[in-house]
């Protein structure tokens, strides 16, 4: 099956092919007439320009109180790319990633066992922060290809 062209950015040169001016060009460029050409300038931003994606786990904390984690605070430093995921009540997983998306380091906020603890007291989550739930939320996983969100193998990938 042949693959699809993919999308080219407009570029505009001139051309003998007369555009009707409202007089809001320059008035060197007014003069001219200009056609569309497309061009491949660029690789599509998903479906093929991309190296690998890092998908990081979903904080138990953050499913019972509806929040998605939207990775904020993104910044690359040196050797690694840092990236923040909130948790709630103004809190949030940090991971210190290499370039090769493998975690160098994470780190809790300082509420997160509290509210961890809280939301297994009001019976909400049904079980203790553990050593084993914390290593869990520190697993990045990587993909060569963007992955179906929806599935049910991605959910196999973490425990908690």
């Amino acid at each position: 099956m042949p693959t699809p062209n993919p999308p080219k950015p407009v570029v505009l040169v001139p051309t003998t092919k007369v555009i009707p001016s409202a007089g809001s060009w320059p008035p060197a460029l007014e003069k001219r007439n200009w056609k569309l050409v497309l061009k491949v300038a660029f690789p599509p931003l998903t479906g093929g320009g991309e190296l690998a994606y890092a998908l990081l786990p979903l904080p138990d904390v953050d499913k019972v109180m509806g929040l998605l984690p939207v990775p904020a605070n993104f910044k690359i430093d040196g050797g690694r790319i840092t990236v923040e995921t909130p948790t709630p009540e103004q809190g949030g997983i940090v991971y210190s990633l290499d370039f090769n998306l493998h975690v160098i380091e994470y780190r809790f906020s300082d509420n997160f066992a509290a509210l961890h603890r809280r939301l297994a007291v009001q019976n909400l989550l049904d079980h203790a922060l553990t050593a084993e739930e914390s290593q869990s939320l520190g697993k990045v996983v990587r993909f060569a290809a963007a992955p179906d969100g929806n599935s049910p193998a991605l959910k196999r990938l973490w425990k908690f």
